[in-house]
């Protein structure tokens, strides 16, 4: 394929057979700290069948060039572009500049900020009763700190909506397989960020939904051929959801 030949969807279906199998020999890998008995046979006579029909010569009415090597675009870029302003960052210090934290440490992070802030509400309680200025300027600094670090742990915590949507295109292809029917899935604000705690608890139901869209929402080819119907497929979910500033949705349709 890297030389030009073109893709069809049992060539697609391979290789996402092949990404599976190697998923679950190393999960086997990890869990038993030995590879698992059997052997891969009948993935490995589909490849070198598959590659046999793709390095077959095309048709006579097929000859027209369907793959082209694109010119270095890279280098044009950099020559045709402006010079770099001194201030720029490369990229590899940006990624310097990370860190991996694991999930148990924010969620304990996140149990201290709340127990924190429950005192400083007592604090401002005990504050407003006795009246000392002196104590009640310190506890508004405190009060102001304490609500930054809150806001800065909960941005920690917040995750693009997208990471949700990378697992949908597979699920959909699969139903669309499984069923016979023609299902483009279309999503929309995937860099809107939510609580990671947010997005495990709606993966479960917008898988259900998708696949409710996908068994009853979306007729059959042979049902819309049948009908005469031209109209786009029901919306399975117009709106997941809707921040101040930014909007995050998806929707399935009709491919044909």
């Amino acid at each position: 394929m890297r030389d030009g030949a073109r893709a069809n969807g049992s060539h697609i279906s391979l290789i996402l057979g092949v990404i599976d199998r190697l998923s679950s020999l190393l999960a086997e890998i990890g869990r038993l700290e030995t590879e698992p008995e059997g052997d891969d046979s009948d993935l490995l006579a589909e490849l070198e069948a598959q590659t046999r029909q793709l390095q077959a010569p095309p048709e006579p009415e097929a000859l027209a060039p369907a793959w082209t090597a694109p010119a270095p675009a890279s280098v044009a870029v950099e020559a045709e572009g402006p010079p770099a302003e001194s201030g720029a960052i490369d990229p590899r210090v940006r990624a310097s500049e990370t860190v991996r934290v694991s999930v148990g440490v924010l969620d304990r992070l996140m149990g201290i900020v709340s127990e924190l802030v429950l005192t400083r509400n007592q604090l401002l309680e005990l504050s407003a009763a006795f009246g000392d200025e002196r104590v009640k300027g310190s506890v508004q600094n405190l009060s102001t700190v304490t609500s930054d670090l809150q806001d800065a742990v909960m941005r920690v915590r917040m995750q693009p909506v997208g990471k949700l949507f990378a697992t949908l295109p597979r699920l959909v292809r699969d139903l669309s397989v499984e069923l016979r029917k023609k299902i483009k899935l279309e999503s929309f604000g995937a860099d809107t960020e939510l609580d990671r705690q947010v997005i495990e608890l709606i993966r479960a139901p917008l898988t259900h939904i998708i696949r409710n869209a996908a068994d009853h929402g979306i007729e059959s080819v042979a049902q819309r051929a049948a009908l005469a119907s031209r109209r786009r497929g029901l919306s399975a979910f117009r709106r997941l959801m809707t921040p101040a500033r930014s909007r995050s949705r998806s929707r399935m349709t009709d491919a044909g």
